[in-house]
């Protein structure tokens, strides 16, 4: 963000520049398409836009906003209206995060769905290498980025994108609750959180194991699953067909669903289940030179990490 808007360039705007309407359309805008590196100057382009607002509109007092995020209960509903929340910010530049839902949700309006389409079934003969392999699978590519991914999902969507990853939040969000929900996922082997779950249902944690697992064979770090914001990134059409998640944010097909971007579309594979979704973005993946050696009926080259589980 501050490679957009400099700080100097900031405080210019905020200090010196007549208020005007245009500038904090320009600052969200800048918003809406940064990706997020320094949560402090996050809070000052957020504190900056909220006294802009206000400078321009003195006369008129909107109503308060109120923030009532709750564990195990939906993000607030999507405010076309920001003004509440602009003029809160402007003193509370700490709840930048509820600014950048709101935006997110606007601009993945804008995105277009796509119905999944019909495919082979190449998922039924990797289920058993993919599992085989997550028990020595040391992670290289991606690090602890599942970890990430999955902390966020059980997370309000409105507050996670205020900070640079979501374990800060634990904390604050769920007390009690960290240790149940979260610890499994650190303490339990990959191959255990598989073996635990079932391909055949709608499991966007399973599906978020899967693809890391996929991304480490073909060590393509692009494409890992993109949770909520991170969609805005890589929708182009120009982008290959990358898996994402979305959690609670009400786009209109319920406020969780996930599949995968395909020029410039979210094909959303709720109602198919796991290997049937992976099966379908392997096979759009094999269009454009992704994954070919994945793809049923393709053999398995030895320098793979699952060829050894094929003989």
């Amino acid at each position: 963000m501050e490679t957009i808007v400099k700080p100097s360039q900031l405080l210019y705007l905020r200090h010196v520049a007549q208020p005007e309407i245009r500038i904090v359309d320009y600052l969200l805008h800048v918003l809406s398409i940064s990706k997020i590196t320094d949560v402090l100057y996050l809070r000052d382009v957020c504190a900056a836009v909220g006294k802009i607002f206000k400078s321009v509109h003195k006369d008129a007092i909107p109503l308060r906003w109120k923030k009532e995020t709750l564990l195990m209960h939906k993000s607030q509903e999507y405010m076309r209206d920001l003004a509440p929340l602009l003029y809160h910010l402007a003193d509370n530049p700490h709840d930048a995060a509820y600014l950048l839902y709101h935006l997110s949700i606007k601009d993945l309006l804008l995105v277009p769905f796509a119905s999944p389409r019909p495919c082979a079934p190449h998922f039924d003969c990797l289920a058993e290498y993919l599992t085989k392999y997550s028990d020595e699978c040391t992670l290289n590519i991606t690090q602890d980025l599942y970890l990430h991914t999955i902390t966020a999902m059980h997370l309000p969507a409105e507050i996670v994108n205020g900070e640079l990853t979501p374990f800060r939040l634990l904390t604050n969000i769920m007390a009690d609750y960290t240790n149940k929900l979260i610890r499994p996922y650190i303490n339990n082997p990959l191959v255990d959180q598989i073996k635990s779950r079932a391909f055949d249902s709608d499991d966007v944690v399973l599906f978020t194991l899967v693809v890391t697992l996929i991304v480490e064979i073909e060590r393509k770090a692009h494409l890992t699953v993109k949770y909520n914001r991170d969609i805005l990134s890589i929708i182009a059409p120009h982008n290959p067909p990358t898996p994402f998640v979305l959690i609670d944010m009400d786009l209109g097909q319920g406020t969780d669903c996930y599949g995968y971007t395909y020029q410039g579309a979210m094909v959303v594979c709720n109602g198919l289940g796991v290997s049937k979704a992976i099966s379908q973005w392997i096979e759009v993946c094999n269009e454009l030179q992704y994954c070919r050696e994945l793809t049923s009926g393709n053999r398995i080259n030895p320098t793979n990490p699952l060829y050894k589980f094929t003989l």
